[in-house]
């Protein structure tokens, strides 16, 4: 029988690497003896930029060795996502809703009276137009519900008595006060 002195790469340690730079994971790779590989960079709120998201193989605290010189993948971090608020004041309710959608941003409509801006126009924005923010924050817009005061047509009462004058006025919801001149 004929041995070729042909072994099996020994299993070494797995270490966890989430959380540390690419760098402080890179080294620690290659003093386990394994390969580092970027598998992609991607946006991550919870982990600094720059900053081990997941590793693969995923290490695991009851079964955590690797044949020497395999290859360990990582997911690095790009941190938050950013997102510059859009000016939307002035903008129709529905087209200020939909660029701040655009800008990967959420809308939360408050609702006020105005005498100056129409009904269903955004009156303000609580955050400045080109602000930097990040992705999928919610930007509150105030949006006009109109003047507050209901617009009726007033039916003439020249001519009418006065008191059925005053009730035709007062059927129409308004207060009437007469005043002899």
């Amino acid at each position: 029988m004929l041995f070729l002195g042909a072994t099996n790469p020994k299993e070494v340690e797995l270490p966890n690497i989430t959380g540390m730079t690419a760098q402080e994971a890179e080294e620690t790779l290659k003093k386990a003896n394994l390969k580092y590989e970027l598998e992609k960079e991607e946006y991550n709120k919870d982990v600094e930029e720059g900053h081990i998201i997941s590793q693969d193989p995923a290490y695991s605290e009851k079964y955590h060795s690797v044949r020497q010189g395999s290859t360990v993948k990582v997911v690095i971090s790009k941190g938050t996502e950013k997102a510059i608020v859009p000016k939307v004041t002035g903008m129709s309710q529905d087209d200020a809703i939909k660029a701040l959608e655009d800008a990967n941003l959420k809308a939360e409509v408050v609702s006020e009276t105005s005498k100056k801006v129409q009904e269903g126009y955004v009156i303000s924005q609580e955050v400045d137009e080109s602000t930097e923010v990040a992705a999928g924050d919610t930007i509150k817009i105030h949006v006009s519900s109109g003047t507050g005061i209901k617009q009726i047509t007033v039916i003439g009462v020249v001519g009418q008595d006065m008191e059925n004058a005053k009730k035709t006025l007062e059927d129409l919801g308004l207060k009437v006060n007469v005043t002899y001149v």
